[in-house]
């Protein structure tokens, strides 16, 4: 369980330029607030997160060198051994950002204004406090994304960069121009005659060419960007609020938040675009004074693979995805969590105070009566204290019970270690997994276990790997088990596939909307729905892979009732399910699904990728849609691959109103499951 003071960070903000090269001879390029963002930066992760100050390195004007930068980077993140795998990084920088040519030829008016959307004739950069012409150049895009990949290959993607920088919409504040003004931007014209990047830079994938420049391409990290790659970023110079215009945002968000339950894209949604009037002199016209207003506009950007996931992994926060709201109806006591969700009559809840990570807990709660999305509870209190502020997590669920078997083709004292812990663990009800898992013979075992050495084996008897996985592959995890350690990780492995497997397969057996919708998956096309061809037709999609292909959603309905749709993605190769969708009573401009919902646009979100890691040369996965005519807490289900506890998604407030409308209904629920299987080359495989 991960708190503050796994949280590192490196934060950098440059105001004085005065010693590097502007290459246009301006010398009024300092900025006023880019320190002053970086130190509000760092007090608001010392005082507010509780990040221990040792974790958190800040560099400042001449301390910000392209080397300071990139040998910090290196030295406090990638080679720092106090940083584990999942831990919470953030690498935030405040200062000057520029554009250079990719060909690396010098500027000119013909190729200045090449690459407006972000195509490969640029490079975004940030400008270190040393820049010089032929001996320091820029740090680019290109650069960072390496750093970026090699960090999250070696400390896992719960990576955050947050860029205070004009270009930053593609990876990384415009000159003023003479005389103090209120918006002022952050942007210098790149260097001229720039050196070309070392090779092993150059070589980078051309996935990450730009930071951001497509959605698809940040595998390795979230991206908050202060605006988009054809705008500048403002700083404001006004005595009651100085500062950058998007780290204020920023700031005044996190403190205004419950970050616990924040997702990246939900905080970001509630940054509003920044709209002024400026004349052409002000934004850095040479050709001399202009009566002509133009309107500029700033637009934050949020880009990469887990946007929708919690802000910074939602590990050092505090609070608790598996637990769901109790609340008081009338003279019952209620839960958030029904069958939907996996309750059945008897199922057994703790109690505890607020929603953060504890052990200490006020009491417990038994399921009487399952409703579709919610549950009535009896609850047995030492001192029968008030709900107020109480949640509750699954500690056991009676039905259905999950058979597994243990298998060795000789005698294995590491297999002996992890079954015996099992074993013990079943008897003493654990309290950190909510599946009934249950020894049996290999026969009837849904799960066998096999210890090979160093390794520990998955034999995975389930109908949709049986159904769309030919061979079933085995999955293989590293083993951790010795006397000292009693099993316990290895057992968290073993109840990490359980429970992957009861949540994939889960589903109403009445399927009262089976009938009445349907799911289709479309590609999405400059931001259109392409529909000429369904797909997922069949409920199966053969795809090539492609990092920067999108996706969509299609849901269509004839079930007469409004439905609240909830996406996940089920990978069986690391056992993760992780949210693709949050049901729309948490999407605001959204919608329930009337008629048709179309998910994964603007509106909705953002697309879906799908596509192969290195090595790969097929892979299969699953998109579940639960459906249900009231809202359901869902996100007690998503688990990472080593199901370490993390933060919900979705906030604490409610619209009370519909609450009292859905007591009065408690309605039904579905799903739907779509196979998605990627081939590195789909032309060649046999489907």
């Amino acid at each position: 369980m991960a708190d503050a003071s796994s949280f590192h960070a490196l934060l950098v903000g440059i105001n004085d330029y005065g010693g590097s090269d502007l290459s246009d001879g301006n010398t009024d390029a300092n900025l006023e607030c880019a320190v002053p963002d970086a130190e509000r930066m760092r007090e608001f992760l010392v005082d507010k997160l509780s990040v221990p100050s040792g974790n958190v390195i800040s560099l400042h004007d001449r301390e910000a060198t392209r080397q300071n930068i990139l040998g910090t980077f290196r030295s406090h993140f990638i080679d720092n051994p106090r940083i584990k795998i999942g831990d919470p990084i953030l690498f935030f920088y405040a200062g000057h950002g520029t554009q250079n040519p990719s060909s690396l030829q010098e500027p000119t008016e013909e190729n200045s204004d090449l690459d407006q959307d972000g195509d490969d004739n640029l490079h975004e950069a940030i400008c270190p406090a040393d820049r010089l012409e032929d001996a320091v150049p820029d740090i680019e895009d290109r650069e960072l994304a390496k750093l970026l990949m090699e960090l999250a290959d070696r400390k896992g993607d719960n990576i955050t960069v947050i860029m205070d920088c004009c270009h930053s919409g593609s990876g990384t504040r415009s000159a003023p121009a003479q005389g103090r003004k209120k918006h002022v931007a952050r942007h210098i014209p790149p260097l001229r005659h720039t050196r070309p990047l070392a090779t092993s830079v150059s070589r980078a994938p051309s996935g990450y060419r730009h930071v951001g420049m497509k959605p698809g391409a940040l595998h390795s990290h979230v991206l908050l960007a202060a605006c988009r790659n054809i705008e500048q970023a403002y700083e404001i110079r006004a005595k009651d609020r100085a500062g950058g215009w998007f780290t204020s945002q920023l700031l005044k968000l996190f403190s205004s938040s419950s970050l616990p339950t924040t997702s990246y894209s939900s905080l970001m949604a509630k940054i509003p675009q920044l709209r002024f009037e400026a004349d052409e002199e002000d934004e850095g016209d040479e050709e001399g004074p202009s009566a002509t207003l133009m309107t500029v506009t700033q637009t934050p950007q949020c880009e990469g693979k887990r946007k929708d996931g919690l802000l910074f992994g939602g590990k050092g926060l505090g609070a608790d995805r598996r637990l769901v709201r109790m609340r008081t109806v009338g003279q019952e006591i209620k839960v958030e969590a029904g069958s939907i969700q996996g309750v059945t009559p008897g199922c057994r809840f703790l109690v505890q105070r607020g929603d953060r990570f504890t052990e200490d807990y006020v009491g417990e709660a038994v399921a009487t009566r399952v409703e579709a999305v919610s549950s009535y509870v009896d609850i047995h209190f030492g001192e029968s204290p008030p709900l107020d502020g109480c949640f509750a997590r699954i500690s056991y669920r009676p039905d259905p019970p999950y058979c597994i078997s243990f298998t060795s083709p000789a005698s294995s004292g590491p297999q002996d270690v992890v079954k015996a812990g099992l074993e013990a663990s079943m008897e003493a009800e654990r309290r950190d997994v909510d599946v009934n898992l249950v020894l049996s013979d290999p026969q009837q075992a849904r799960l066998i276990v096999t210890v090979h050495g160093d390794k520990m084996e998955f034999t995975r008897n389930w109908p949709l790997l049986v159904q769309h996985c030919a061979p079933i592959p085995v999955a293989a995890v590293p083993l951790e088990s010795g006397p000292s350690k009693n099993g316990e990780v290895d057992i968290q492995k073993v109840c990490t596939a359980a429970r992957f497997d009861f949540y994939l397969h889960h589903e109403n057996p009445d399927h009262p909307y089976r009938k009445n919708v349907s799911a289709k998956l479309y590609k999405v096309r400059s931001d259109r729905l392409d529909r000429t061809r369904d797909l997922a037709e069949g409920g199966v999609a053969h795809l090539q892979d492609d990092s920067y292909a999108a996706y969509a959603l299609y849901l269509e309905s004839h079930a007469g009732v409004n439905l609240y749709p909830a996406v996940y993605y089920f990978d069986p190769s690391n056992h993760s399910i992780q949210e693709m969708y949050k049901a729309p009573t948490h999407n605001a401009g959204a919608a329930p699904l009337k008629r048709a919902l179309t998910i994964g646009t603007e509106i909705t979100g953002s697309p879906f990728y799908f596509y192969l890691e290195h090595g790969e040369e097929q892979d299969t996965g699953f998109v579940k849609i639960f459906l249900s005519e009231r809202y359901a807490e869902m996100k007690i289900i998503e688990q990472d691959e080593e199901f370490e506890p993390a933060p919900s998604i979705e906030g604490k407030a409610r619209n009370r109103s519909a609450e009292a409308e859905q007591d009065e209904r408690p309605g039904d629920w579905d799903t739907i499951t779509l196979c998605i299987k990627v081939y590195r080359d789909l032309a060649s495989a046999r489907v």
